[in-house]
């Protein structure tokens, strides 16, 4: 009796043992932000023999520290199997990535709210000409990157007019407050401010089309 009852506790360890290890997605989430090809970040993920369990909630956060679509349907189609991701979910998360709530529209915003939401997302930068100053972990992937351009569309709302609405969840700090400014080192960078706007751009218009620029930090 004792013998089948130790067969069986080693069987079960080495069932548990070869299980697919489930891989870190933060080690994705590095690559990006050292600006990582999204050729390079899909041909590890294809090649890694760790599986991802990833949630709603994950999915948002690559997509908004700027990991490519690519790499994040590779990831996707690399699930942990049922038995891991009810293990994983029982625990505590890893990391809190998670976003303080936004000041309500047209309301002053608070400088200690905008570096506490915003650094998941990109570095907080020293500059010499604007002090501190954010760069979203976008630019270092994509360096074509741009505000009011990517991952959103105008919204027109009554009382306030045309409204950038943004795609990425820390979207309602830098298309809203402060000013963008482009810095050859850094790419762009988004210079704080308190005042709420529907969008901090400038518009320009011919005939046929209708354009806008971000405004800088001295407009």
């Amino acid at each position: 009796m004792k013998l089948r009852l130790l067969y069986a506790s080693l069987t079960a360890l080495f069932f548990i043992s070869a299980s697919p290890l489930r891989a870190d997605m933060y080690d994705i989430v590095d690559m990006a932000k050292s600006g990582v090809s999204a050729e390079v970040m899909t041909a590890y993920v294809e090649n890694n023999d760790e599986t991802y369990d990833l949630s709603a909630s994950d999915v948002t956060y690559l997509y908004d520290v700027g990991v490519p679509d690519a790499v994040i349907v590779a990831m996707l189609q690399r699930p942990a199997p049922i038995s891991e991701v009810a293990l994983v979910q029982a625990k505590e998360p890893i990391r809190d990535y998670s976003s303080l709530a936004a000041p309500a529209a047209g309301e002053e915003g608070d400088y200690s709210t905008f570096y506490t939401s915003l650094a998941p997302y990109g570095n907080w930068i020293r500059s010499d000409a604007y002090g501190d100053v954010w760069q979203p972990y976008h630019t270092t992937i994509d360096t074509n990157w741009a505000p009011y351009r990517d991952a959103g569309r105008w919204q027109f709302v009554t009382d306030v007019g045309w409204t950038w609405d943004s795609d990425y969840s820390w979207g309602w700090a830098p298309f809203h407050y402060g000013r963008w400014t482009y810095l050859p080192e850094h790419k762009w960078c988004w210079v704080p401010g308190v005042h709420w706007s529907p969008a901090w751009v400038t518009w320009s218009y011919t005939d046929e089309y209708t354009g806008w620029a971000p405004l800088p930090p001295e407009a």
